[in-house]
């Protein structure tokens, strides 16, 4: 999460900007020793199932994400539980199918990553204006 924090500035267009954030939670993600943990996770989880919730209520990649998502304006007016909320949604869209798939039969191709990449921010941020 640390090169996350750490690269370049995002675009000042919110759509580009959560696209360009969105392709490094990707990268993050699907990187083979990621998803060893996950695979690893999702296995010991119910022998520990206190751990495994203190893992999901303290996920430091939604801090993460609910930080980017403030960062832009028309994102930023949330209450602290609605944005965690937000950044839960943001999560399951950009990275939901693509580390099942990873997990399941490996990373999809990028013009495929990248189509379903944008169609989950487009989608994001369409729910964020009907609100």
């Amino acid at each position: 999460m640390g090169t996350l924090q750490v690269s370049e500035p995002l675009p000042d267009d919110v759509e580009e900007g959560l696209c360009a954030f969105g392709r490094r939670l990707l990268d993050l993600v699907l990187a083979p020793e990621a998803l060893a943990f996950h695979r690893l996770f999702i296995a010991e989880a119910p022998k520990f199932p206190e751990l495994a919730r203190h893992f999901i209520s303290r996920n430091r990649l939604l801090d993460l994400i609910a930080g980017v998502l403030a960062g832009y304006r028309d994102l930023a007016a949330l209450p602290p539980a609605e944005a965690r909320t937000r950044a839960e949604h943001f999560a399951i869209l950009v990275i939901g199918i693509p580390r099942t798939l990873a997990l399941l039969v490996g990373r999809e191709p990028p013009a495929e990553e990248e189509r379903r990449l944008r169609a989950a921010v487009r989608l994001f941020l369409d729910g964020c204006r009907a609100d």
